[in-house]
Formats: C-alpha cells, sequence, structure tokens
C-alpha cells in the first residue's frame, strides 16, 4: 500500500491513454489472427469463441494495462529522480520477465474460480511451458511500451522547457514594465515640471534645457525596443537625458564623473540598468549630513567580463544586500533581472567601500548582432 501511494503522484492520465491505446491496436491484431486462425480451423479447435475472448484475450489486455500502467509510473519515478541508468535496466529487466507470470497466474486465477481449469493442472510444466511461449512477445509488448513512456516524458520536458522559456520572456517583459513604470513616477513628473516652472522666470535657458531633456527622455523610454538588453551607447544616452535633468535641479550638490573604457559602446547590457542605478545613488545618497554628492562611473572590460561600478560619497549603508534589496524597488528589480538574464553568471555587490558607497556588477559579454565582426576584429 504504501509503495502504491508513493507511486500515485507519478500517475499521468495522458500517458495511460497512450499505453491503452498502443496495446489496444496491439490486441485488435492479435484478435484478427486468432479469428483467421479459428475459422480455417488451424488453432484454438477446441475452444469456444466466448472462452478465446474473454477469458484470453480480455483478460489478458486487462492485466497488461493493469501491469503497464503501473510500470509507467515506476518508469516516471526513476526518471524524475535522477536514479543511475544500470538499476533502471535492472529494474526493467525484473518487470519484463515478471510480466509473464503475473498474466499467466492472474488468468489461471481466474480460471480456477469460474471452473475453466483445475487447480491439479497448474503444474510447473504447464507453467513453464505457457511462459516460454510467449517469452519473447512480453519482452517485445513490455519494452515497446517502455520506449512509449521514454518518448513520452522527454516530449513532456521538452515542452516543459519551452513553457518555462516562455515564461522567462513574460517575465522579462513583465520585469521591464516594472522598470520603466518605475522610472516615470508621478512625483518625478510634477517635480521636474515644477522645476521647469520655477525656472521659467529665473533662467529661461536652463529651464528650455530641463524641458528638452525631459521629452527627450519621455520619448526614449515610451519608444524603447521591446527587448531585455539593450547597447550600452543607448543606456548612456538615456542616462545623461535623466542626469541632465537631475542635474538641474539639484544645482551644484551634485557632480558626476564618468570613466568608460573606449569601444564598448556595442556590448549588450540590461535595459536602463545605469539609470536604475543612479537613481537610488541620488535618492539615498542624499542626507542632512551629505549635501554635496558626487557619483563616479566606471565601466571597462575584465577578461570576457564587463565591469561596471558605481561609487557615490553620499549616506553610507546600514544593512545588508538582502535587506537593501528587498527595501528598494528598483535595486530588486536589477536583481531579478540579472537572475533572469544571467542565470549563475554575473556578479552583483552593494557595499560600503572607504567611506563611499559603491555598486558593482560583472556581466558576461555580449555583442550586438551587426557589431558582432568589428568588435572581434578590435
Amino acid at each position: 500500500m504504501k509503495i502504491i501511494n508513493k507511486l500515485k503522484p507519478y500517475a499521468d492520465k495522458q500517458l495511460f491513454v497512450i499505453i491503452i491505446g498502443f496495446y489496444t491496436a496491439f490486441t485488435f491484431v492479435g484478435l484478427l489472427k486468432l479469428i483467421y486462425f479459428k475459422s480455417i480451423g488451424e488453432r484454438f479447435v477446441d475452444n469456444t469463441w466466448s472462452y478465446m475472448f474473454f477469458e484470453i484475450y480480455f483478460l489478458d489486455y486487462i492485466l497488461v494495462i493493469l501491469f503497464m500502467s503501473i510500470v509507467s509510473m515506476i518508469t516516471k519515478y526513476m526518471v524524475v529522480n535522477g536514479m543511475k541508468w544500470h538499476k533502471i535496466i535492472i529494474a526493467h529487466l525484473f518487470l519484463s520477465v515478471s510480466l509473464g507470470f503475473f498474466i499467466f497466474y492472474s488468468i489461471a486465477l481466474v480460471q480456477t474460480l469460474l471452473g475453466s481449469v483445475a487447480y491439479q493442472d497448474l503444474t510447473i510444466e504447464r507453467v513453464l511451458y505457457f511462459y516460454m511461449n510467449v517469452l519473447d512477445l512480453n519482452f517485445l509488448i513490455y519494452f515497446s511500451i517502455v520506449v512509449i513512456t521514454h518518448i513520452y516524458l522527454n516530449r513532456k520536458q521538452l515542452k516543459e522547457n519551452h513553457l518555462q522559456k516562455l515564461q522567462l520572456t513574460q517575465n522579462l517583459a513583465e520585469a521591464k514594465i516594472k522598470i520603466l513604470h518605475s522610472q516615470i513616477q508621478p512625483h518625478f513628473l510634477f517635480n521636474t515640471l515644477n522645476n521647469i516652472q520655477t525656472l521659467i522666470d529665473i533662467d529661461k535657458e536652463k529651464s528650455k534645457s530641463m524641458l528638452v531633456d525631459l521629452s527627450d527622455l519621455l520619448r526614449m523610454v515610451i519608444d524603447y525596443k521591446n527587448e531585455n538588453l539593450s547597447e550600452l551607447q543607448d543606456e548612456l544616452s538615456l542616462l545623461d537625458k535623466f542626469l541632465g535633468i537631475v542635474k538641474i535641479r539639484f544645482s551644484k550638490d551634485l557632480k558626476i564623473h564618468k570613466n568608460i573604457e573606449d569601444d564598448l559602446e556595442n556590448i549588450l547590457v540590461p535595459s536602463m540598468l545605469l539609470q536604475i542605478i543612479f537613481e537610488n545613488a541620488i535618492k539615498h545618497g542624499y542626507s542632512e549630513e551629505n549635501l554635496q554628492l558626487t557619483v563616479w562611473l566606471t565601466i571597462k572590460k575584465v577578461n570576457d567580463k564587463l565591469l561596471i561600478i558605481v561609487e557615490n560619497n553620499g549616506k553610507l549603508l546600514t544593512d545588508t544586500l538582502e535587506e537593501n534589496i528587498n527595501n528598494g524597488l528598483g535595486i530588486k528589480n536589477i536583481q531579478a533581472r540579472l537572475n533572469l538574464l544571467y542565470p549563475n553568471n554575473f556578479d552583483f555587490k552593494i557595499s560600503n567601500n572607504s567611506n563611499h558607497v559603491c555598486v558593482q556588477i560583472m556581466l558576461p559579454i555580449s555583442i550586438a548582432e551587426y557589431q558582432i565582426g568589428n568588435f572581434n576584429n578590435s
């Protein structure tokens, strides 16, 4: 009973239907052969039609379906739990040998109960004769159904992998939408528009520059390619528009320094990655004790990786990386997207480093397709 309960989670209705369909077709062909030979008097002459149909073929059909359904669950259990191949082969060899005995003794039991066969007739010689007579057939049936089970499981796994890939794409798209929304929060728009309104009478050139940058930023965000990766040069352009607005708002209290290695403009990075990091640096860096904020951006190639470092001299971190991720929507989105885009192949750190708050991201290098040849030749 424990074994049955253990196997229940591995029951698969669709697989059962396939097995039943296969063996139904097999049994139908066998019945056609039976009908032909009996009608011409070649075989089964001493047996009635009802005996052949119900006590032999139909009963055999039910028993094989029952036995192989259990085998299919055992097979799925072994595959799902990663059992070693030599153990799987040994288990199937044992079960394939057991099939013949299971069918014979089950049919003999029914026939004894119905009075068709006397208990004394079940001699060792008769059991062995029956078993050896259908040994090759049972072996063929057994392993045919096992092969069908493995093909079914492999196809199901491929389908699940495809669905996971679609889910990944959907998750990435949803993550991007969240990121896009997080960049155009109402308070950001209202503050920017209020600053423009205030500057109109004080400094028309600054207000005009701020309005142009806001317009360009909104246009770039709204018209952004529906992709999760974009070229570094596009990310830097978007960042410049964002910083153009922010620096006017904070006047001389914000300084930006960039150190970007040459020939990296076509490397692909997660869309809006830089803007989110800078937004968090500015938002959390300012405090009553840190009214003068400087942010340094360093981007360079390290072996086959792209290293992005954003440092600021603002308020130091007091929480762990996990707490910072959970407390900040932008950082949480970055972590989630990096996990989806580069599973187990990236490095993301936020730490205090020499009185600076340092965000360090290491990514595998991938190049925009139309620039791969030029990058390799450089």
